[in-house]
């Protein structure tokens, strides 16, 4: 709350973000060194971008990024794309699956951060690069099976816990330590009735959700590699330049979002995405 009111969050943030980058350029010689200074400065920026999603929801975060921020702070703070979308992820995936104006106005602010080396004619599409930096693991895979399988055992427990009430002096006559733990019991009940059915619309939340993004990739995924045939010599370029610019900046990033490229690689070919 103090940060958000002195508006000192994105600024802390940038901080982080360029000291980060800043350790490539810097004069010390022993790359052990380097490596161990990089390593702490990313670790203390994923916790507390992580931090900032736990506190702060998606119109919060939006509000730190209104229009062409993404641009100003890539152009005059020299920062890094990753670390820019990684904050406003939230924000960008709002705009992402919002109305055609809102999406074309998302795709010209990250086309002017994209990395200079993209031909985005040949290589990877605008399109394609905004949406594999705007979504999250969360919104691409489900784990429905871990879900039911949750579900399942918190249903088998509550049936044993009603089991082991009815058993409990069926003839009404408690003593004071019965009544004590069928008041406990009762309580155990209840609590895991309640987790339950929070697990429950918390997978028809997500699954919803998930529907939602599906349907914008439906109607996405025809235009990200559309002109790559016409010419094979610039076809072929863009497989390494799909790993150096998404893939591989993403997947040394954090283990869900290495898990994330993973998913999102399979779900290209689930989707049947032309010319990938």
């Amino acid at each position: 709350q103090t940060l958000q009111s002195k508006n000192f969050t994105l600024p802390l943030y940038t901080v982080m973000a360029s000291q980060r980058a800043f350790l490539y350029h810097t004069l010390e010689t022993q790359l052990s060194t380097i490596s161990l200074k990089y390593d702490k400065c990313h670790h203390r920026m994923m916790q507390f971008s992580e931090f900032l999603a736990s506190q702060l929801g998606p119109a919060d975060i939006q509000k730190m990024f209104p229009n062409s921020s993404l641009v100003d702070l890539a152009e005059n703070f020299k920062l890094e794309p990753e670390p820019l979308f990684n904050l406003a992820r939230p924000s960008l995936l709002s705009q992402w699956i919002g109305d055609d104006a809102s999406r074309q106005m998302l795709f010209d602010q990250v086309k002017r951060v994209m990395p200079k080396e993209i031909d985005t004619e040949h290589d990877i599409s605008t399109e394609f690069y905004t949406a594999f930096w705007s979504l999250s693991l969360y919104d691409i895979y489900v784990p429905n099976k871990s879900y039911n399988e949750e579900i399942k055992s918190l249903q088998s427990k509550i049936t044993g816990l009603n089991a082991d009430l009815d058993k409990m002096s069926p003839n009404g006559q408690l003593t004071s330590t019965e009544e004590k733990a069928k008041y406990k019991l009762q309580k155990e009940i209840t609590n895991q009735t309640n987790i339950l059915k929070d697990l429950q619309a918390e997978q028809e939340k997500h699954n919803a959700h998930h529907a939602v993004v599906m349907k914008c990739l439906m109607q996405e995924k025809d235009k990200w590699f559309l002109a790559m045939p016409t010419d094979p010599s610039k076809y072929r370029r863009a497989a390494p330049i799909i790993l150096q610019y998404t893939v591989l900046k993403r997947c040394l990033w954090s283990a869900a979002d290495a898990l994330y490229c993973a998913k999102f690689l399979l779900l290209l070919h689930s989707l049947a995405t032309k010319s990938y």
